[in-house]
């Protein structure tokens, strides 16, 4: 007999809780963000080597971790994952090794850029300034007097106290010969915590103060360098006139002028009368002379600079030859140096 299906009892909704009752979520904890001193390390430069023990650390085989895997890797390594929040030893700037001092390298100091001799004389000056050298206490007790004369002399120059000041000194002279003990006593004071002296105050300055001042300036000045574009017409201009300069000097010499300014060499000129296809020949055989028998650093400046400018006219073709104006002045004067500008063989 077939079973009998049994039937399915009513389905009981279950009773609703009040919004009192309802079990609230479990909230996520939120951690705090990382400072800035632990993400140092992450973010710190990487050599990238496969044998650096930073950058690519392997397991040590003996940390709990380690020996609790079967294949232990360095994902899974507490002293891998430590070593990997070192930086990269390959990475640091390498020490210096030139015993350079290292005030000379800060640039809000006063040693910034100072000779060694200078160094020596603040240092001295922080201890004792009697006990300098008679030529550096001289200098100071003149920079002195100019201080006072200038009515510039207060507590700011207080190493000057124990010295007395002199009147007898020339400026040129103290500021050619004993700038460095002046320039000491003038870092100490105008060029603290990166500090410079202001227009107004060097409108102030006496002559001596005011030559130091600059001279400091001009040392630690920064460099300004030439963008490409600066550089390309710069260049430009520099072989415009060099070309010119050339062209000049060479026709000064053909034609019994000053090639210099200054100087005429006359044994080098076209002599009166002379055909231009003789003197051309005697150029061309003072060349191959000079070039057989002498080296053109033992000639007069005169003639080594004629046959600087015969040798590049022969071989290298310089542009100021190449112009149109001289390619008409040889061709005038039967100098057969044009016909290679015109695709020739023949070069004189």
């Amino acid at each position: 007999m077939p079973k009998e299906a049994k039937a399915k009892a009513p389905h009981k909704p279950r009773p609703k809780r009040s919004g009192a009752e309802q079990p609230s979520k479990p909230k996520r904890a939120r951690k705090q963000a990382a400072k800035p001193t632990e993400l140092a390390a992450t973010t710190a430069p990487r050599c990238g080597q496969e044998n650096c023990k930073v950058c690519n650390p392997q397991p040590c085989n003996n940390c709990s971790l380690c020996k609790a895997s079967r294949k232990p890797t360095a994902g899974s390594c507490s002293t891998a994952n430590r070593l990997r929040q070192e930086p990269c030893p390959n990475t640091a700037p390498a020490p210096r090794d030139d015993d350079v001092d290292p005030r000379k390298l800060d640039k809000k100091g006063p040693y910034f850029k100072a000779g060694d001799d200078i160094i020596e004389i603040m240092d001295a000056l922080d201890d004792d300034p009697t006990k300098l050298e008679p030529s550096n206490l001289y200098a100071l007790a003149c920079f002195k007097n100019s201080l006072i004369t200038s009515d510039r002399l207060d507590a700011r120059w207080a190493s000057l106290h124990k010295i007395e000041a002199r009147d007898d000194y020339n400026i040129d002279d103290i500021n050619a010969n004993q700038e460095a003990a002046i320039e000491a006593v003038v870092r100490e004071v105008h060029f603290q915590g990166g500090a410079k002296p202001s227009v107004e105050e060097m409108g102030k300055m006496g002559p001596l103060e005011m030559l130091t001042v600059v001279r400091v300036l001009s040392y630690i000045a920064p460099m300004n360098y030439r963008t490409n574009a600066q550089s390309r017409v710069r260049a430009a201009a520099m072989s415009q006139s060099q070309s010119d300069e050339a062209r000049n000097t060479f026709l000064a010499f053909v034609e019994g002028r000053q090639w210099n300014g200054r100087d005429i060499c006359g044994s080098l000129a076209r002599r009166e009368d002379e055909l231009w296809s003789k003197y051309w020949r005697r150029c061309l055989e003072l060349l191959e002379k000079k070039v057989k028998q002498y080296d053109a650093g033992t000639l007069a400046r005169s003639h080594a600079r004629f046959f600087q400018l015969l040798k590049s006219l022969k071989t290298y073709s310089p542009a100021w030859a190449c112009k149109p104006a001289m390619r008409a002045w040889f061709e005038a004067r039967q100098c057969r140096y044009q016909r290679m500008m015109v695709s020739t063989t023949c070069h004189w």
